[in-house]
């Protein structure tokens, strides 16, 4: 199998992010740092690696969850659905077990609770769809690449 590199846009840099995402917002407030406009759909239709993957998991050890992206094309996962995927899966509601498992001891529930409060501030319509996954990264929310 040939190596797979990633598409220079999403590629992480430590000294230099060639991107930021706030994972609280939709997939179209993505900036790449190459790109000295607002990303338009042509620059999201590339592929998220080359050569391109029909599957892609994501995994991060802040988060208890896997991200599993598929694409709906016959090529590989481009940087559209690769985004949908990780929003779709950090918009998502948590479950009971998810926020009284045997790992998180009361500290981590409660600074998922501040999370949840600041992402949702005075929206009440907000507040009622309980917490969700992005929650569980309290202050971590800034995507910087992969």
């Amino acid at each position: 199998m040939p190596k797979v590199t990633l598409n220079p846009y999403i590629r992480y840099s430590a000294s230099a992010p060639n991107m930021f995402l706030d994972l609280r917002e939709s997939p179209d407030h993505v900036r790449f740092r190459e790109l000295p406009r607002a990303v338009n759909a042509w620059d999201l239709n590339r592929f998220a690696c080359e050569p391109p993957l029909p599957v892609m998991i994501f995994y991060n050890p802040s988060f208890p969850w896997y991200i599993e992206t598929r694409t709906k094309n016959p090529v590989g996962v481009t940087l559209h659905e690769m985004f949908e995927a990780i929003w779709q899966c950090m918009m998502t509601p948590i479950t009971q077990e998810d926020y009284y498992n045997n790992e998180m001891d009361q500290a981590a529930r409660e600074a998922i609770a501040l999370a949840w409060a600041e992402r949702c501030g005075d929206n009440a319509e907000e507040r009622n769809k309980g917490v969700k996954r992005v929650d569980f990264m309290m202050e971590k929310v800034g995507f910087e690449g992969v």
